[in-house]
């Protein structure tokens, strides 16, 4: 039988996809049990702030929530569907509260929709340096005035272990998402000082040489951080040091100009 004090190690990951650059603020999926009971309730709060430091629990943005599922051995639920009416409920939050009745595994997933926004030069130069993207590869697609536009959106999963967490491969699935992050192993399987893989997908296919960072979080500890590079098949690698809550994301940046698969007007 599965020993559940081998939970040592969560995983809640965050994904970025950018057409621009991105802020200096992260959202995640929190649920507040990372293992649970069949039977139990699945509550989960949307979170902004930075390297795991929260500022605020988001409420559910309808209007810009463009995809919210819940995947379990029983199959997929479309969430968004599922939601009360926005006039006898506008606010959502927490953004999720459901029974679940079954053994193993569950993602959580949430695809925002592309929002623009707009920065002063420097700000917009110091925030390309933060996220070590090569600024020379994107000075031909700027304006060059005293601002700069981007548009970006985000795609976030967050991984539960339901009774038996060692039941089923839901952590290595690709959900669709354009940028998404499968976790090659089980983290409920994996104990401290265990090295855990991420592969990175864009548009189907593996990402090379994109910079992953991790952020992990023990109470009355600082937050660690680290950061990897992923080989030539998207993978990159991390340790895992200490148990407690993990948080795994990345920036993908493109030109917007010339693109045939967005709208780049605003």
């Amino acid at each position: 039988m599965w020993n559940k004090r081998r939970v040592l190690a969560i995983t809640l990951a965050l994904m970025l996809f950018l057409i621009g650059v991105a802020s200096s603020h992260d959202i995640w999926l929190a649920p507040e049990q990372f293992v649970l009971e069949r039977g139990d309730t699945l509550t989960v709060h949307q979170l902004i702030g930075t390297e795991l430091d929260t500022e605020d629990d988001l409420a559910l943005m309808r209007t810009m929530t463009a995809g919210f599922q819940l995947i379990t051995p029983q199959g997929t639920v479309n969430l968004l569907s599922e939601l009360p009416d926005m006039r006898t409920r506008p606010e959502i939050n927490p953004v999720l509260k459901r029974r679940l009745d079954f053994d193993g595994l569950a993602l959580v997933t949430m695809d925002h929709g592309f929002i623009w926004d707009e920065w002063p030069r420097e700000e917009f130069l110091h925030n390309l340096e933060h996220e070590e993207f090569d600024i020379a590869t994107f000075e031909p697609h700027m304006r060059r005035g005293p601002t700069e536009r981007e548009r970006y959106r985000r795609a976030l999963k967050t991984l539960v272990s339901v009774g038996d967490g060692s039941k089923g491969d839901l952590h290595k699935r690709a959900v669709g998402q354009r940028l998404e992050i499968l976790l090659l192993q089980n983290p409920y399987l994996l104990d401290p000082g265990d090295d855990i893989e991420v592969q990175i997908v864009f548009d189907g296919g593996a990402l090379p040489n994109k910079l992953v960072n991790a952020y992990q979080r023990t109470v009355g500890q600082p937050v660690m951080k680290s950061k990897v590079p992923t080989n030539e098949w998207g993978i990159a690698r991390f340790t895992l040091d200490r148990a407690g809550v993990w948080l795994i994301r990345l920036v993908h940046m493109l030109p917007c100009a010339e693109r045939d698969d967005v709208d780049c007007e605003e």
